[in-house]
């Protein structure tokens, strides 16, 4: 059952990007704000690891890569068809030895790596279980290890008629919001989550990791 349910998660990835995966690069960058802010904010540490969950084209695990000479990057991602691109780009900016790829999903992945950084960017709104993925994330990480994540908010401060067409929009990309799930995390004493929210609710920026660390 769970194998079955994981099959028809990467089906459901791939019939979202089968037609979109052309130009996601070139129309995502209009809706998917604060991308940059979040991976400037890294500041990697040296031979550290970072995993970006829903990497999609690797337009951000390239960023890093360049900027981030003497770190490993590994990619994950539901849909075979947007890491089919990703490969090619990757290929193509020789950074193959520096990122690798993974086809899976984070909610019940085994890592064999150490992972010190995990991001998701604009990827835990499509995933049905976000809370679930999270702690099995962190349970994976050592020490230190920290989660990043940018994604839409609840749209706290913004008019109904924006709000209302922009949610429906989003869910016909099987994008549906859950800020609270990430905001849940505040209550519980075993983690220390950083969350602010971006541009009246748009978007949020968070960093969650277990606490007494």
């Amino acid at each position: 059952m769970a194998n079955k349910e994981k099959l028809n998660q990467k089906e459901k990835m791939d019939s979202v990007y089968r037609n979109t995966r052309h130009f996601y690069d070139v129309t995502r960058p209009i809706f998917l704000l604060g991308r940059d802010e979040l991976l400037d904010s890294l500041h990697p540490k040296v031979d550290e690891t970072i995993c970006e969950v829903g990497c999609g084209t690797a337009r951000n695990l390239i960023y890093l890569a360049k900027t981030y000479q003497n770190t490993k990057f590994i990619g994950m991602d539901a849909s075979a068809l947007m890491l089919e691109i990703a490969s090619k780009k990757i290929k193509k900016e020789k950074l193959s030895d520096q990122i690798k790829l993974i086809h899976g999903l984070a909610g019940g992945h085994e890592f064999q790596e150490k992972i010190d950084r995990m991001i998701f960017s604009y990827s835990l709104s499509m995933m049905s279980k976000p809370r679930e993925i999270l702690e099995n994330c962190l349970d994976q990480m050592p020490p230190g290890g920290t989660i990043h994540i940018i994604d839409f908010g609840d749209f706290k401060l913004w008019p109904k008629f924006f709000k209302s067409p922009t949610m429906k929009f989003l869910n016909l990309f099987e994008v549906f919001p859950k800020p609270d799930s990430v905001k849940e995390f505040e209550t519980n004493k075993k983690y220390v989550l950083n969350y602010k929210p971006k541009l009246g609710g748009y978007s949020y920026m968070a960093t969650l990791k277990l606490g007494g660390i």
